[in-house]
């Protein structure tokens, strides 16, 4: 049965940690993914560390616990951890964005990682009982671990679709009941049961099948249902929380989907119109909202075909550039307003990209317009006519800061480079955003947007950019085209009171006329950085800058995230010396996740060292350090492939899920083929992982950027293929090492506990690493860990 066991456990417990990161994305400002996997890796290590604990106090006791009744007990212990996990998250306070004001925080975070981890603690002690009671069949366990991991993961979307997110993770809880029930089964009615006298239960089965149906019903009752008692809602702080306050505000209908969980509001407080001008004379139209994952609200309006509010909006004045445009596209991350500007402009036609499937069902239902529902990116660089209009709205989270940590492709490089190829001669980009004190996003859009046009072969991109705000949005316009006169916008802004921020040239009207602050900062900033792009010194102006605005690309798509560590006094004080402006990157989570698992894993490994050191025992060095790097090389590579792939796949959970699938299934047949191999695989193995992920930082980000001109169908076959040649080969240097390095139980649990903590540092460190030096840039990380590995092999002594 441990086969079985170890296939049934891994299955659930990667459909849970699928479903974390669902959970975490609502009730926090990001999934939080990164969080995920090092919970569930801690909680194997910790499995490790206790069989090595048990191990020395009672020898063989793996195999006693490899029987069926034994092991029935692990499966009720994962279940019955997993559904008092989901309660606690329930309930306790925890909000990562509020870590540097609460110190509290902090301790909510450490018991959250303890008890969510208490789950993946018993998954990982049944796999790690498989290798220790079946040496000679790592590899049979290790394809078992991981197949089972990659079903697990894939089968969370259906899950997630029937149930929602708190009963899909409650039922997925269940799953490993089947293998104990089946058993049950069988040893009831495959023979006949001797009567025994007295009532009550008469054996063990019984108890167990007793077992798993009182467990299944109070887990029905409990999590699933719109009217169930427990729930995971979001943060208090997010839109949607704040706009249930209010009376007369309800949820009319919420779907769920691996794309993020959608509610559609109605409220009669709803006024929502980002950018309107103080001058428009009547009330906003009628309108409801729908939010994603509690945030990003995007409002539709009443589907009137002229919208008259709209022409009064600041985003608006792109249109003015372009009088009755032919075709337009639309991308809205949020806001809403740019349907009812195209409606307005009275263009031809209007195309909307929506890459979430429930909103591009809501929006051609309400609107009746022509919605791509798939990635904004692919649309750009598919082949096509060319639009006289590409309207970007992407406003962000409604608190800044909060996205820092989030992948955004609409806004880098060589997402304008892929818009201004879509353009008609006369075409206009148009981005809308929040406007931010000290400057920043206007910085930082600015210059993308000069990047392209000079990658375009511009030769004075200035001349085709011009900026306007108004008290608290600004909007950029990007033009095919020369801009030669600036009367119809000038003409525009001062109507509407909104302020020219900056063009090349200048206009001629002052700035920081209607909506006044007490310098025109906006106007300055661009000014000295347009100044030092002319004198070829805007390297100089971006290192000097207060925060780091420099363009983004694909490989560091973080547009939000602005922070700058060797700034941090001169921000604090510009800030009027608060500590919320040390934290505008999010980075803050990532560290105190990382310290926290830094300690944890440091008992982990100190704890079993001690205890050998103290039975006159030694742990093999060696061979732990092995380990340690194997299990950094693979995560390093995972979370490579997990953030990469949110580019073609244009969600993080759905990149998440396509990347562990591929991974761990991949891993698994090599896995299961090392067990044919000879210890002199792993040196062959480890070669081929240096080589090819060392490779992979030249030439996998332009393969997976050249994903996005095929089709949806395609990008997911094509993500599966790039993971194949790497995944191959990461499923052998572990179990081999399993089989051919060690000798006893406790050292294989010793190395499973190395392993296990070794990815549990790196799955976090690996997004700091993205953040400040680019995705690929875990590649190279990964490829020194696996020449690690190789020289720890390479010099063994034998």
């Amino acid at each position: 049965m441990i086969f079985s066991a170890v296939f049934f456990l891994s299955f659930s417990a990667l459909s849970f940690e699928v479903l974390l990161a669902r959970l975490f994305s609502i009730s926090q400002w990001h999934h939080l993914s990164f969080m995920v996997i090092s919970i569930a890796l801690l909680g194997f290590a910790a499995g490790g560390v206790l069989f090595f604990v048990l191990d020395a106090r009672m020898p063989g006791w793996e195999k006693k616990w490899s029987t069926k009744t034994r092991l029935g007990g692990l499966l009720f212990g994962f279940c019955l951890s997993t559904c008092f996990s989901l309660f606690v998250l329930s309930r306790i306070p925890f909000d990562y964005f509020r870590l540097p004001f609460e110190p509290v925080q902090a301790l909510y975070l450490l018991c959250l990682y303890l008890i969510l981890g208490v789950a993946f603690f018993f998954a990982g002690l049944t796999v790690m009982i498989g290798y220790a009671a079946y040496p000679e069949k790592s590899g049979t366990v290790y394809f078992a671990n991981m197949a089972g991991s990659a079903c697990g993961a894939g089968a969370a979307f259906p899950l997630l679709v029937a149930f929602g997110e708190t009963g899909a993770a409650a039922l997925s809880a269940l799953i490993p009941l089947l293998p104990a029930a089946g058993v049950s089964l069988a040893a009831v009615f495959g023979k006949p049961q001797r009567e025994s006298p007295g009532p009550g239960v008469k054996t063990p089965f019984w108890r167990i099948l007793s077992a798993a149906g009182i467990v299944s019903i109070a887990t029905v009752g409990l999590f699933l249902g719109d009217s169930a008692p427990i729930r995971i809602h979001p943060s208090p702080y997010k839109a949607l929380s704040q706009t249930l306050q209010f009376p007369k505000s309800a949820v009319f209908e919420t779907r769920s989907t691996l794309h993020g969980r959608v509610d559609g509001v109605r409220s009669p407080f709803f006024r929502h119109a980002r950018g309107l001008s103080l001058k428009f004379p009547a009330a906003p139209p009628a309108q409801w909202v729908a939010f994603k994952d509690g945030d990003h609200p995007l409002t539709f309006y009443a589907p009137e075909p002229d919208a008259p509010f709209a022409p009064y909006t600041l985003q608006y004045a792109g249109y003015v550039l372009v009088p009755d445009p032919g075709r337009v596209l639309v991308i809205q991350a949020g806001g809403g307003t740019a349907v009812p500007c195209a409606r307005a402009s009275g263009a031809k036609s209007v195309t909307v990209a929506e890459s979430n499937p429930v909103l591009a069902e809501w929006i051609h239902r309400h609107y009746g317009l022509s919605v791509i529902n798939d990635s904004p990116r692919a649309v750009l660089s598919a082949p096509g006519p060319a639009f006289d209009v590409i309207h970007v709205e992407d406003w962000g989270p409604s608190l800044p800061g909060a996205g820092a940590l989030g992948q955004d492709y609409l806004l880098t490089v060589d997402a304008f480079a892929a818009a201004l190829k879509r353009l008609s001669e006369k075409g206009v980009l148009i981005v809308s955003r929040r406007l931010r004190l000290p400057p920043a996003d206007a910085l930082r859009l600015w210059s993308t947007a000069r990047e392209a046009l000079w990658q375009a072969e511009v030769s004075d991109p200035g001349r085709h950019i011009v900026l306007l705000r108004s008290w608290d949005a600004f909007v950029l316009i990007v033009s095919s085209q020369p801009l030669p006169d600036f009367a119809p916008l000038t003409d525009f802004a001062n109507r509407l009171n909104f302020d020219f921020v900056f063009s090349q040239p200048m206009v001629p009207d002052p700035v920081n006329r209607y909506s006044r602050f007490p310098e025109p900062y906006y106007h300055d900033a661009l000014g000295r950085l347009a100044d030092d792009y002319a004198k070829g010194t805007a390297k100089a102006f971006f290192r000097e800058y207060l925060i780091d605005v420099t363009p983004r690309t694909d490989d560091r798509p973080f547009p939000d995230r602005f922070l700058k560590l060797d700034k941090i006094k001169a921000l604090y004080r510009t800030t009027g010396s608060r500590f919320y402006g040390l934290f505008l990157s999010g980075e803050i989570i990532v560290v105190v996740v990382f310290l926290e698992a830094a300690l944890i894993s440091m008992v982990f490994l100190v704890l079993p060292a001690l205890l050998a050191h103290r039975r006159r025992k030694s742990v093999p060095f060696r061979q732990t350090i092995y380990f340690f790097f194997v299990g950094t090389g693979f995560m390093f590579l995972e979370m490579y492939f997990i953030q990469a792939f949110v580019l073609p796949l244009s969600d993080p959970v759905i990149s998440f899920v396509v990347g562990v699938i591929g991974i761990l299934l991949f891993s698994a047949v090599g896995g299961r083929f090392s067990q044919k191999l000879g210890s002199h695989a792993m040196k062959i193995s480890l070669w081929i992982l240096a080589l090819f992920t060392a490779a992979g930082f030249w030439f996998l980000d332009q393969w997976i950027q050249d994903m996005l001109r095929f089709s949806k169908g395609h990008r997911l076959a094509v993500a599966f293929a790039l993971l194949l040649p790497m995944g191959l080969p990461a499923g052998i240097p572990f179990p081999l090492g399993m089989r051919t390095l060690l000798e006893t139980p406790q050292e294989r649990a010793f190395a499973w506990a190395a392993n296990g903590c070794a990815s549990v540092l790196t799955a976090v460190a690996a997004v700091q690493v993205a953040v400040s030096f680019g995705i690929s840039a875990n590649l190279l990380f990964a490829a020194a860990s696996y020449l690690a590995a190789w020289i720890c092999v390479a010099t063994r002594t034998t």
